[in-house]
């Protein structure tokens, strides 16, 4: 007699796997991050800004990127929560209550971005359950995608990235760290 698949034979017919669900996030992920690559640059020194209460510089770049990216990982991911740097209030407690949230910093670096120097960044955080388990940040100093999540490698653009040397219990997952 054949076995079954018990995973499978759980599952909703149609309804993607975890892991499926995992990965077509990291994918939508990053195009969503490199659709917004070309609207970075023609912007990059050039936008006004504005101060935010806390003193701290904000772009209509910001906002505007927050929204695509948000935009359209919506559109596939209605009942994800959102979070961007930009989207709420400094005294307000966002409760990421979804078994996936998003995590966005539009322009990582507005002082740089708004004045011209390429030490600027679009980062996105994607958590599960409340963990990050993948990062994604296009760095415009070097014009790559760095992305990675923990027990999946950290990848330069398409191409994976190597420590050449490791601390102690130090893992590939933990040089992504903080960028997610």
């Amino acid at each position: 007699m054949p076995r079954k698949n018990t995973q499978s034979a759980r599952r909703k017919p149609g309804r993607p796997t975890a892991r499926e669900a995992l990965k077509h996030r990291i994918n939508a992920g990053k195009a969503a991050v490199e659709d917004q690559i070309d609207f970075f640059h023609k912007q990059f020194g050039q936008v006004k800004s504005e101060w935010k209460e806390d003193d701290t510089r904000v772009t209509f770049a910001d906002f505007a990127i927050s929204e695509k990216i948000f935009a359209t990982l919506r559109m596939h991911f209605p009942n994800d929560d959102y979070c961007s740097e930009e989207s709420n209030p400094l005294d307000e407690v966002l409760q990421l209550e979804a078994e996936y949230a998003w995590v966005l910093d539009p322009i990582d670096g507005t002082n740089n971005f708004a004045m011209g120097m390429p030490l600027a960044a679009i980062s996105l955080a994607l958590l599960k359950d409340g963990v990050p388990v993948y990062g994604i940040l296009y760095d415009s100093n070097r014009h790559v995608i760095l992305h990675g999540g923990p027990g999946m490698g950290v990848y330069e653009d398409r191409n994976r990235l190597r420590p050449k040397f490791r601390e102690a219990g130090e893992t590939e997952s933990s040089i992504m760290k903080d960028f997610t």
